[in-house]
């Protein structure tokens, strides 16, 4: 069965969280960009397609709100089931 190549984004600081999603996602065949840097995800929304954007609040506050200002002008698209259901 082929893995489904769903692209999720996650920007968390918390490298504990940051593991723990990437993981679950990844043993559901997707394919997870994880990153500690808003600037990072940024220039990644620009250049891939992403299906899903899971962030935890930066403590720089700029950077943070350029990510959610960034997020807003996204379409919302549903994520499509993966493989063999779930």
């Amino acid at each position: 069965m082929e893995p489904d190549v769903s692209q999720i984004l996650i920007v968390a600081d918390d490298l504990d969280l940051k593991h723990q999603i990437t993981q679950h996602y990844v043993t559901h065949h997707y394919h997870v960009i994880a990153t500690n840097d808003p600037m990072h995800a940024i220039d990644y929304l620009t250049n891939e397609t992403v299906h899903l954007v899971l962030f935890q609040y930066h403590p720089e506050a700029t950077l943070t709100a350029l990510l959610q200002d960034m997020l807003e002008m996204c379409a919302e698209v549903p994520l499509p089931p993966t493989p063999g259901g779930g």
